[in-house]
């Protein structure tokens, strides 16, 4: 791949990245160091990387880093707060509570799950491409991306139902 390729692929692709590495870690300047570092190594590689299978080896490639990465650390515990990926548009305050309770709920789920709804609905990758980054497969995949859904729709169900009865 190009350089110019290559970095504008990157630049699509770098707050879906910032996102999912801030799901992983739940660090800002671990993520942010993460994702330095992850265009430092794939930048390196850029020759080897095919285009249309480039968003896939980015975000396989984050995924590896940061294995890589809590092998060598203690798990942090600090802010848990996910980075606001950008919409372009202006958040009402019912999006944002919203989003808010979204992400308390999918930080409560298993790691897999985290990980599977994260890709698929967040950053919003095919189920191919969601297969081969946490190499799960197509049924795993699935069963997964199911409870995970299931538990955060009841979540949500649990928080709105218990608000609305309240606000009287």
């Amino acid at each position: 791949m190009k350089t110019a390729a290559f970095n504008s692929q990157f630049l699509h692709l770098k707050n879906q990245l910032y996102g999912y590495l801030m799901s992983r870690v739940k660090n800002h300047e671990a993520a942010h160091d993460l994702l330095q570092d992850l265009y430092l190594k794939l930048y390196a590689q850029r020759k080897r990387i095919e285009p249309d299978t480039a968003r896939f080896y980015f975000f396989r490639s984050a995924r590896n880093h940061c294995l890589d990465w809590h092998r060598k650390q203690i798990p942090d515990t600090g802010d848990t707060a996910w980075n606001e990926l950008e919409t372009g548009e202006e958040s009402t305050y019912e999006k944002t509570e919203l989003t808010q309770h979204f992400r308390a709920l999918i930080e409560q789920l298993p790691p897999n799950q985290q990980e599977v709804i994260y890709l698929k609905d967040v950053c919003e990758l095919s189920t191919r491409e969601t297969m081969e980054i946490t190499g799960l497969t197509e049924n795993n995949m699935r069963v997964n991306l199911s409870r995970a859904r299931a538990k955060v729709k009841e979540g949500l169900a649990k928080i709105y139902h218990y608000e609305a009865t309240t606000k009287y």
